[in-house]
């Protein structure tokens, strides 16, 4: 349930690009971490829109995780990335 919200937005936020709408989604175990990557296609290069979507999802990941977890999101050309990376330890 920790990623549905990430995999929703892909397809919410995304956009279509000459008529096909990209979503990659990949899950790694690296180490003593898990590793979550969504990548859309978006025309959205520079957006006014404040939603509160990643807001809530931080205020989650913070009660979860405390600090230990790590969330980056980028927007580059045509694609947004949003890459979270949490542990897989029981020692919070």
């Amino acid at each position: 349930m920790l990623f549905l919200p990430f995999v929703e937005n892909a397809f919410k936020h995304g956009s279509r690009i000459d008529g096909v709408l990209q979503v990659s989604i990949s899950l790694l175990l690296l180490d003593n971490h898990l590793e979550f990557t969504v990548v859309n296609s978006t025309r959205n290069q520079h957006s006014d829109h404040t939603g509160i979507g990643l807001e809530n999802i931080r205020k989650r990941l913070k009660m979860i995780f405390k600090d230990t977890y790590d969330l980056q999101t980028e927007r580059v050309a045509e694609t947004f990335t949003a890459t979270l990376k949490i542990p897989l330890s029981n020692d919070l």
